[in-house]
């Protein structure tokens, strides 16, 4: 499993190039209270074994980016401004503690509907591969 900093280095990395401001907007490796109503987090789900594929990338990791909004059409801008820069763009990226090496989109984007307070939700599943 990927170093546990990995989530926070990479949250402020996506900070700094999106304009999304960290436990306000944006929040790594946690939900926010209910009460927040627009929301980007990242989430880790897991992943492969050490060594990935078999490509010869160190260390697969899974991430969930999760977006909640009240504006359908603003949770998906941001989950499509995250994807952006997260699929296929990394290539050595220090974040710190970390390197990433690249992410890659499982799919695009997708809306899974609406939470149970009526915001909508899109959810994006990554796949990073990264070394410390």
């Amino acid at each position: 499993m990927a170093n546990e900093n990995l989530i926070r280095e990479l949250a402020t990395w996506l900070a700094n190039k999106t304009g999304l401001v960290i436990d306000t907007d944006l929040f790594a490796g946690f939900m926010p209270p209910e009460e927040q109503d627009n929301a980007a987090v990242l989430l880790d789900r897991g992943g492969l074994p050490q060594g990935g594929a078999g490509n010869g990338r160190i260390g697969g990791y899974a991430l969930q980016v999760l977006v909640r909004n009240t504006s359908y059409q603003e949770a998906k801008r941001i989950s499509y401004l995250i994807y952006g820069y997260l699929h296929k763009a990394a290539q050595r990226i220090d974040l710190g503690e970390n390197f990433l090496f690249n992410a890659e989109a499982i799919a695009y984007p997708q809306f899974l509907g609406y939470d149970s307070r009526g915001r909508d939700e899109f959810s994006t599943n990554y796949t990073l591969y990264e070394a410390s």
